[in-house]
């Protein structure tokens, strides 16, 4: 889980800092990346090198508001909807949020990292230790691998 703390203008003229709370579970994003023809990830690494700018806002856009939820406050739900996305995107914050991610490459890895369930991050880690490489840099098929493998380990009972 992702918190994102943000300053901004409400629409009455009123300073606020409020938090704002982003997460993709490991199901969410195998049925992102298993989505298209060629993959998530492969569709995103190709309009990142194309330099297609109008598909990477969508993207980034989508990824922004799909990820964005309500936590509740015993810890136990993370609250998305269509409503809760759309509440987002009328938010006066959201203009911040989306132009901090998208003008700062930093905040961009920062925020995406943040985002993903940290049992992802962490087999994510272990692979780059293991393989040495970063897995920005492994081929596609490496990486749906990957995902089959977090698939296969979640579709097995727990005892």
């Amino acid at each position: 889980m992702y918190k994102k703390t943000v300053k901004f203008e409400d629409f009455n003229g009123n300073e606020i800092t409020q938090d704002f709370y982003f997460h993709i579970s490991e199901a969410e994003l195998m049925n992102k990346e298993m989505s298209t023809e060629e993959g998530w990830t492969t569709f995103m690494e190709r309009i990142i090198k194309e330099e297609n700018k109008k598909k990477l806002v969508e993207e980034f856009e989508w990824f922004i508001s799909f990820s964005y939820g309500i936590k509740s406050d015993d810890g136990l739900r993370f609250e998305k909807s269509d409503e809760i996305r759309e509440s987002l995107k009328q938010h006066p914050a959201y203009g911040s949020i989306f132009m901090d991610i998208m003008a700062d490459a930093k905040s961009a890895a920062e925020f995406v990292n943040g985002v993903f369930p940290r049992s992802l991050r962490n087999k994510i880690s272990e692979v780059e230790e293991k393989t040495g490489t970063s897995i920005s840099e492994m081929k596609p098929e490496a990486i749906r691998e990957l995902a089959e493998e977090v698939k296969e380990t979640h579709a097995q009972p727990t005892e």
